[in-house]
């Protein structure tokens, strides 16, 4: 029924022009049918992308540790799985700095203490992370 339902709006979107906001926690039925993907961790947008892109070379940790639970589709490849500390924070506590920070595997102390901002990165991407592949704080690329 799920793949039919995902047709359907597939052929919609494409046939009729219809723009559509599609909320999911499944990354696979995402990529089915979503031309750019948002991705958000305590209501804050951590990355942005078109949906080839994103999934291709995610640039946020917590976008890689999402995708990479999810099965790639293709025989013999399977992304190294990323395991988060900790436990989520409550959606009450007021964090100070990024809010993944807490669970992030590559978390240094300034984002325990600066909120990054959602900057323009390679491929299209907008990322909300003061480490992306290694830059430096605040680096374009």
């Amino acid at each position: 029924v799920q793949a039919q339902i995902l047709t359907i709006l597939k052929v919609l979107k494409e046939r009729d022009g219809i723009a559509m906001l599609f909320i999911s926690h499944d990354l696979s039925v995402v990529e089915r049918i979503a031309d750019r993907v948002m991705v958000m961790y305590r209501g804050k947008v951590m990355e942005e992308a078109p949906t080839a892109s994103l999934i291709a070379k995610p640039q946020h940790p917590y976008t890689q540790a999402l995708l990479s639970a999810v099965p790639s589709g293709r025989p013999g490849y399977r992304r190294p799985r990323i395991s988060l500390k900790g436990d989520p924070p409550s959606a009450t506590t007021q964090l100070e700095g990024c809010p993944f920070a807490s669970r992030c595997p590559q978390a240094l102390e300034p984002c325990h203490e600066k909120t990054p901002p959602l900057e323009r990165k390679e491929g299209g991407h907008r990322v909300a992370c003061h480490y992306v592949y290694g830059e430096e704080p605040g680096a374009e690329v």
